[in-house]
């Protein structure tokens, strides 16, 4: 086990992936995570809603993904599932739970707690290993990413 999948299997019974999107969309996009290989047990979406929201600010939401088991190709799973959100979206990214925080969104501060980013037309970039997400260069990876927020 890493650090990533002690922490999606923090509830004690099934894992749960947090997938954050920010997009223009004032609805949260419809996004199928199911894949030939993973089945989910509930998807549930919501937005985060901050209280000096702009009119122009783009919509942040955040999916939490059930599974009863992790897939045996963990990587690829998280990262088609960063790739069909951006495919809807502007940047997305996986957090532990209870890492999201406005005024943190993707800066060195939380990057051992985000393992995944993807901004629109670019590959996703995963960081499961202990090694890479607790390394030096995973927070310059977020920090390019957070230079594509709006």
């Amino acid at each position: 086990m890493s650090r990533v999948t002690d922490a999606l299997a923090w509830r004690g019974s099934g894992f749960i992936v947090s997938l954050f999107l920010v997009s223009r969309s004032a609805e949260p996009p419809d996004l199928d995570f199911v894949t030939s290989e993973v089945s989910l047990s509930s998807v549930r979406n919501y937005e985060l809603e901050r209280d000096d929201r702009d009119r122009d600010d783009p919509y942040v939401y955040e999916y939490d993904l059930y599974l009863e088991e992790l897939p045996v190709n963990l990587e690829a799973f998280l990262s088609e599932c960063l790739r069909r959100a951006c495919e809807k979206g502007l940047v997305a990214w996986l957090g532990f739970e209870g890492s999201f925080d406005f005024g943190h969104l993707l800066t060195a501060e939380v990057a051992d707690q985000t393992y995944g980013v993807c901004v629109a037309g670019s590959l996703p970039a995963i960081a499961i290993d202990d090694d890479i997400l607790t390394g030096t260069v995973w927070p310059l990876t977020l920090g390019d990413a957070r230079r594509n927020l709006p």
